[in-house]
């Protein structure tokens, strides 16, 4: 199963169930063991803080990362096909 939240939603670690995956540029410090990041879902630097500094809108924000996610299909295809049913895993960004 795939969880997708917000590094401050994250359970404790005590009762996370998976691994911490980050798809944000960066994390805060206070998140103990992320196991890397999915860089083919991380938005680009540019489009982080223009978002983050309402410089666009939600929705450009999100037309840029579905465009950028079909950019990079093959690296969101290879993230699913590792994945078995037994999986769990958080997707995590600062939002």
């Amino acid at each position: 199963m795939i969880k997708i939240c917000s590094f401050f939603c994250l359970p404790i670690e005590e009762l996370r169930i998976g691994q911490v995956f980050s798809i944000a540029n960066s994390y805060p410090r206070i998140v103990d063991r992320v196991s890397g990041t999915v860089r083919c879902l991380v938005p680009s630097w540019a489009d982080g803080q223009a978002g983050k500094e309402h410089r666009i809108s939600e929705t450009e924000f999100t037309d840029r990362s579905r465009a950028q996610m079909k950019a990079q299909w093959q690296g969101v295809k290879k993230l699913v096909n590792s994945l078995t049913p037994d999986d769990e895993i958080y997707l995590c960004c600062c939002v």
